[in-house]
């Protein structure tokens, strides 16, 4: 740990963020811990970061302690490895992986091959193979040379530690799952016996907030009202939210080009997946569009569709969701504490209301860009008019009435 070093270095730390675009929450949350660090290095005797960590996450709760250590990971990684952030998560410390021998290195790049084929994210890729990686490892520490050789003690201890405590979760089990199928599928045969043997982890549902038809209608009036206190081109975010389901990031990348008037189309390319994605241009979200671009967008050089009002630049992805907020608050929807807000859930609506309609699965993933039909199953679980017709009738169960 030498913060001298991070002091005179921070500026090209900063720099590269910038150029490969990171957010610019993102880049200030970085530059706030480096000048906290610098700040306190006179009063601390840190030797570690690790130790700097716990004195700034003290009374932190665990979501922010997270967050905090994310930010701290980074710094570390350029003052003493002078490696640059790329977005994807590292394993703490500066312990370097065990290497895989013949056959469990066939297997991970085998595998690695298989995800980056399915069009998914590189930071999923990524994500996927490091944690299929850690398993063939971990099953190798053990002495584990040959798939053949792995037992069921060796898989569940994956997973459980010697008093059954959970060390890993349902994602862990699904991804290696996944892997095994697909390697099985491949020739490697040996994983059909390897999938039998990884334990059963019980999925927890989380219940997801989502919005219903009279925030919707509150929202849609809201984006209507010309007289009201969003502009126009809050507005046009607001319709592309609604009728598209688009992401935050993909309608922040959005250029003059990609609105396809002649056609009614627009096209762009998606910012997750790197995969193209057209969709129709509705007659509301057209004429949202050309009012802005008409009537209130910058003079500018610039070819995003969307600019800031003050810098005549692009918007961040951050800034898409900063202005859903204010869509919230204009509709009078969304505003008490604890309420989920954000952009995902407008395309969280879109898509639930398409199951709910009874359009088929397969125009809802091309509708919305999803390139894996796995991608739906979390919309299914709220797809609420249809699971009420799931519903059992419990009358004729024998219930105590209150009072009783």
């Amino acid at each position: 740990m030498n913060l001298e070093n991070l002091s005179l270095s921070q500026d090209s730390l900063v720099e590269y963020m910038v150029t490969m675009n990171y957010s610019s929450s993102y880049i200030m949350a970085i530059q706030r811990e480096i000048r906290w660090l610098l700040k306190n290095k006179n009063s601390h005797k840190w030797i570690t970061y690790e130790e700097a960590l716990q004195d700034r996450a003290f009374a932190c709760d665990k979501k922010n302690f997270t967050n905090k250590k994310t930010l701290f990971t980074v710094i570390r990684r350029f003052e003493e490895d002078s490696v640059y952030p790329n977005r994807t998560r590292h394993p703490e410390g500066n312990t370097t992986p065990q290497e895989l021998n013949a056959e469990f290195k066939k297997m991970a790049v085998a595998f690695e091959a298989m995800e980056t084929q399915r069009s998914l994210k590189f930071v999923t890729v990524t994500k996927n193979n490091r944690c299929f990686r850690s398993f063939l490892q971990h099953l190798q520490s053990r002495g584990c040379e040959r798939a053949c050789d792995v037992t069921e003690a060796d898989s569940i201890s994956y997973f459980r530690d010697k008093n059954g405590a959970v060390l890993r979760g349902y994602t862990a089990k699904r991804i290696i799952s996944h892997a095994l199928t697909l390697l099985e599928k491949t020739g490697f045969s040996e994983c059909k016996r390897l999938s039998a043997l990884i334990p059963l982890i019980k999925y927890h549902h989380k219940n997801t907030q989502f919005l219903t038809d009279d925030e919707i209608a509150k929202i849609l009036h809201a984006l209507k009202d010309k007289e009201g206190n969003l502009s126009l081109r809050d507005r046009a975010i607001g319709f592309l939210l609604v009728y598209t389901g688009m992401r935050a990031s993909d309608i922040s990348s959005l250029r003059l080009e990609d609105i396809d008037w002649h056609n009614g189309k627009i096209h762009c390319i998606q910012q997750k997946t790197g995969v193209p994605l057209n969709l129709p241009l509705l007659p509301v979200i057209g004429n949202a569009i050309y009012d802005y671009l008409d009537k209130e967008r910058p003079q500018s050089s610039c070819d995003y569709l969307f600019l800031n009002s003050f810098s005549a630049e692009g918007l961040a992805p951050v800034s898409i969701c900063s202005i859903s907020y204010v869509i919230y608050k204009a509709s009078c929807v969304r505003n008490a504490k604890g309420d989920r807000k954000g952009t995902h859930i407008f395309r969280h609506h879109l898509v639930t209301a398409l199951l709910s309609n009874g359009t088929d699965q397969a125009t809802i993933s091309q509708t919305v860009g999803h390139s894996c039909p796995d991608s739906l199953t979390p919309y299914l679980h709220a797809d609420i008019e249809n699971l009420r017709k799931c519903a059992l009738d419990i009358s004729q169960f024998p219930i105590r009435r209150e009072g009783c």
